[in-house]
């Protein structure tokens, strides 16, 4: 009786101490987790960040490249060849319109992606409140 006692409690306690054991890498596999989303969630803003960036740049080389054409078109005019001016504002215009279309859609585009990491970074913190 006394074998069987001590092998119970044996057993117990070595399921006990399996138990702690395993209640402790979990906890350490939930921290690492919520650590790795913690650290997309910035790498996100970051992207945002310089993707924003990167289109202010943009638009802003588009416009001084608009810009210079105009100036260099009215210099032309100047010139008294007011019909190759015609047909060069008419290809500037063109170039305006479909530059202009170009940066409507890269600012469509540039807020949609800003409204899906905000989308998937609410899901984050979603995810991040109910572990």
């Amino acid at each position: 009786v006394t074998s069987f006692t001590d092998f119970i409690s044996t057993f117990v306690s070595q399921q006990v101490s399996l138990t702690n054991e395993l209640q402790h890498k979990i906890s350490v596999l939930e921290t690492q987790q919520n650590e790795g989303l913690v650290n997309q969630h910035s790498l996100l803003d970051t992207l945002i960040t310089q993707q924003t960036e990167d289109n202010r740049n943009v638009c802003e080389l588009l416009k001084n490249d608009i810009s210079k054409m105009l100036s260099a078109a009215e210099e032309k005019m100047e010139t008294g060849l007011q019909e190759k001016m015609s047909q060069m504002k008419s290809m500037i215009q063109s170039t305006i319109e479909s530059q202009n279309n170009k940066t409507c859609e890269l600012e469509q585009y540039t807020s949609k992606l800003t409204d899906n990491i905000k989308s998937f970074n609410e899901t984050c913190d979603d995810n991040l409140s109910q572990t």
